[in-house]
């Protein structure tokens, strides 16, 4: 070897300094993708509150029993023994206009859900009108 001629190589310790980065970035990418899996599970169970959420506030709506503050139950018979619902109806300060706020909670792990909306309850007639 002369000396005016330098080997094209790398020094150990840009080998292990290039070794180091990469798997920073290797547990980097992992510890993300563990995020973003748990981000998506999260969401599908929100979904599912969401849905059924909104399966009984119709069914209440349809039958009228949303007028029945306190009313409770659970989708024990869909499948979802852990998931309860509760229904609170509060006055708006608006004549005959009520806002419905139908709660649905896991127990599992303690997510909840609402759905709320108005319902108009037109006024009781207590006279007819005569011609």
């Amino acid at each position: 070897m002369s000396s005016g001629r330098r080997r094209a190589a790398f020094s150990l310790v840009e080998v292990l300094l290039a070794v180091a980065l990469l798997g920073i970035g290797i547990a980097a990418a992992v510890g993300s993708a563990g995020a973003a899996a748990e981000a998506r599970v999260k969401f599908r169970q929100r979904e599912l509150l969401t849905r059924l959420a909104s399966s009984i506030a119709d069914d209440l709506r349809a039958s009228g029993d949303d007028q029945n503050n306190g009313l409770s139950g659970d989708f024990a018979s869909d499948g979802f023994p852990d998931v309860v619902w509760s229904l609170e109806t509060t006055p708006t300060g608006v004549t005959n206009l009520d806002s419905v706020w139908v709660t649905v909670e896991d127990r599992r792990n303690g997510l909840q859900q609402t759905v709320q909306y108005l319902v108009y309850r037109p006024p009781a007639q207590s006279e007819v009108a005569s011609p």
